[in-house]
């Protein structure tokens, strides 16, 4: 009996995890706005990106996965603070260090390639980084399967 009386409660217990979500409005998260989760993604991904760079210092992800990474991280952050700017919130202080950043990624994706081994700004027509000496096969920023100078 008591093992029924277990296993019930438990399939009540699943059942309504499953259909919490679907009995609420769409939308309403606890009294949430867009504002608030806006401003909940933004902070989470400006933690990422600190835990990502911490990452990447100590050699736990490569530097393609960090800057592969970076960039959805950057862009999700700015994703975030637009929906924020749209519903008239004000966003929380420190916020311009970030915009700043972001900013720049945009910059640098208007100007020349960078080097996927090192970043370092490669001019079009580049067949090696002058930084770090990667080799490229037709394009700046493409490295071929020998990229890195023994």
């Amino acid at each position: 009996m008591v093992p029924l009386l277990i296993g019930g409660l438990l399939t009540l217990f699943c059942l309504a995890v499953v259909a919490l979500p679907f009995l609420r409005r769409r939308g309403h998260h606890l009294g949430d706005d867009g504002a608030d989760q806006a401003a909940a993604v933004h902070a989470w991904a400006v933690q990422e990106l600190r835990t990502l760079e911490v990452e990447r210092q100590v050699g736990e992800i490569t530097q393609d996965e960090f800057l592969a990474r970076r960039e959805q991280l950057r862009l999700a952050a700015a994703r975030a603070l637009s929906e924020q700017a749209q519903s008239g919130s004000r966003r929380p202080v420190g916020d311009e260090a970030l915009e700043s950043e972001v900013l720049a990624l945009r910059q640098d994706r208007a100007r020349s390639p960078r080097c996927p081994l090192c970043s370092a700004p490669v001019p079009a027509d580049a067949k090696e980084c002058p930084r770090c000496g990667a080799r490229f096969t037709t394009h700046a920023g493409a490295p071929d399967a020998s990229s890195h100078p023994s």
